[in-house]
């Protein structure tokens, strides 16, 4: 049975499915490779990935900052810190400037798992990085700044 469509409209032109497909791509070879590497990170999802890779990256930062930095929302980030932390990667401390708040910061395993991973993913990044020439990557990097600006507005 032939289904009817809309001539106008070419999925492979609509902007939220090239950027969900690429993700899925990049998601793929982020796997691929680091599997590939290092056997003790075959067992991470892709939401404790993303934790170790901001805690790695940008230091100690509780649950709400994470999540905001992530784009994933505070109950998956919770779930994935109380995994990391049952696999003693993580842990968590008071944060100085506000002692109500929780950060979460490596443990000494967690700190050997990230230095074993950040090599394997700076390379991973600079492999897609080679697709473009400096220019356009400048580009990309200001496009990919003015759409995640317009999805914050659309989302408050």
């Amino acid at each position: 049975m032939a289904h009817e469509t809309d001539s106008d409209f070419e999925l492979e032109e609509y902007l939220p499915y090239q950027i969900h497909r690429l993700s899925n791509l990049i998601h793929q070879v982020s796997g691929l490779v680091t599997v590939r590497h290092l056997k003790a990170a075959k067992t991470l999802t892709n939401r404790e990935y993303r934790v170790i890779f901001i805690i790695g990256s940008l230091g100690p930062h509780s649950p709400v900052q994470v999540a905001r930095l992530s784009g994933i929302d505070n109950a998956t980030v919770t779930r994935a810190v109380r995994s990391l932390r049952s696999r003693g990667l993580v842990t968590t401390r008071d944060n100085p400037e506000d002692r109500r708040a929780k950060d979460i910061v490596f443990t000494a395993a967690g700190r050997a798992l990230w230095r074993k991973l950040f090599p394997i993913m700076y390379e991973r990044g600079a492999a897609l990085d080679e697709a473009f020439s400096e220019r356009e990557r400048k580009t990309f990097n200001r496009l990919l700044a003015k759409l995640n600006a317009r999805c914050e507005e659309l989302i408050e």
